[in-house]
């Protein structure tokens, strides 16, 4: 440990910072019935205003990201990450009001401000641990985000109908509020210039990391594994098991409930397996690639025959093939300055959530099998540019 602005009370926080973001990421998944509702109320079309729901986030996260990385490297988490947590607050506040056009701004505001919340936890990890401690750094984070998207599926469902939406969105802001009044209190990050403004440095490196192919291999690597999870998760998976199998509501946000359990609890385990047992990255990358590939084409056929067990065990799999994929933040800042790591992990993030966004905006309007197969083309992508671009970083 370095002991560069960081404290276990700093590392909690932002933690619990990155649960709320991982929260209100996913929700959208099982929230079709509130959706529905809101929709036929304002006299709009209910697949449009899903779709927008959900994807309006990651196109704003995705804008954020270069902004944020790049204020946070200057400035410092102190500044920017409080601050972009008390932003967070205001738009879950925003989507009180509940019409179309608040739910959507109030997810932009969401979106931008969430960016903050892996890159401050990247950064304080990079600057305070070194290179041996980040795959399971960042496990513990997706652990904790996965955790978070767990309580976002069956139990959020469950909360909904008991409380409502109204309810459930203003005990996030205020959580969301008091995280940002402890990261502000606690945090000694002033960022690498002393917060004086000078990102001509950080702005010089970023340059350099659009010249670099595997920074560009690891991105769209991980785009057709977790990007694709994303949007099976926060979009259409509950559309699929609906218009498909017939699935409630209820039973649909159980089976997503159990794609975040796996995932969660096989984190830990590959942030071991990549720190201490085989200190190696890329095999990780691949092995995720192929997997997620393969979840892909045994959802296809389970739908095309409606087997239910089969479209279970290809929900496992993607849970599976997410957890293998945590090496690749770790991929994307090391090699570089420790010291620009925010910048490094969301130029990576640019790539990821862009793709993401798209597929969300996409899938739910055109239908759930060629959903599927555009996952599967995806993911065929990103094992052969995992395998030619990519470098081992955990030299």
């Amino acid at each position: 440990m370095r002991g560069y602005g960081g404290s276990k009370i700093l590392l909690g926080s932002l933690l619990l910072f990155y649960a709320v973001v991982y929260f209100h990421r996913v929700m959208t998944g099982v929230m079709k019935v509130e959706i529905d509702s809101i929709a036929e109320l304002y006299k709009v079309d209910a697949n449009v205003l899903l779709a927008l729901l959900s994807s309006t986030y990651y196109y704003a996260y995705t804008v954020a990201q270069l902004f944020v990385g790049v204020l946070l490297d200057t400035y410092g988490v102190k500044k920017i990450g409080a601050l972009s947590s008390a932003i967070l607050s205001v738009g879950a506040l925003l989507m009180l009001l509940m019409s179309p056009a608040t739910l959507i701004i109030g997810r932009i505001l969401i979106g931008f401000s969430a960016s903050a919340a892996f890159l401050s936890y990247q950064r304080i990890s990079s600057l305070n641990y070194d290179k041996v401690f980040q795959a399971r750094l960042t496990s513990y984070a997706l652990v904790v985000g996965n955790l978070s998207a767990l309580l976002a599926t069956y139990p959020l469902r469950v909360t909904l109908n008991v409380v409502g939406l109204r309810t459930t969105l203003a005990s996030l802001a205020v959580l969301t509020f008091v995280i940002a009044a402890i990261i502000f209190a606690v945090s000694n990050d002033m960022g690498s210039s002393g917060g004086s403004g000078r990102v001509i440095g950080t702005v010089r490196h970023l340059k350099g990391l659009v010249r670099d192919p595997h920074i560009w291999g690891v991105s769209i690597g991980v785009t057709g594994v977790y990007g694709a999870v994303l949007s099976f998760q926060s979009a259409w998976g509950q559309k699929l098991m609906s218009d498909v199998f017939g699935l409630g509501a209820d039973v649909s946000s159980q089976y997503l409930m159990v794609l975040a359990l796996v995932f969660a609890l096989t984190c830990p385990v590959t942030g071991f397996l990549s720190d201490k047992v085989l200190r190696r990255r890329k095999p990780l990358l691949q092995i995720a690639t192929l997997v997620s590939t393969a979840s892909w084409a045994l959802m296809l056929h389970s739908s095309l025959t409606s087997n239910e067990p089969l479209l279970i065990t290809s929900i496992i799999a993607l849970g599976l093939a997410s957890s293998l994929h945590i090496v690749a933040p770790s991929m994307a800042k090391e090699g570089y300055n420790t010291g620009y790591s925010a910048t490094a992990v969301a130029f990576f993030n640019v790539v990821l959530f862009s793709w993401a966004a798209v597929l969300q905006t996409v899938a739910p309007l055109i239908g759930s099998i060629p959903s599927i197969e555009m996952h599967l083309a995806i993911s065929l992508i990103a094992v052969f540019t995992v395998w030619i671009l990519t470098r081992e970083t955990l030299d």
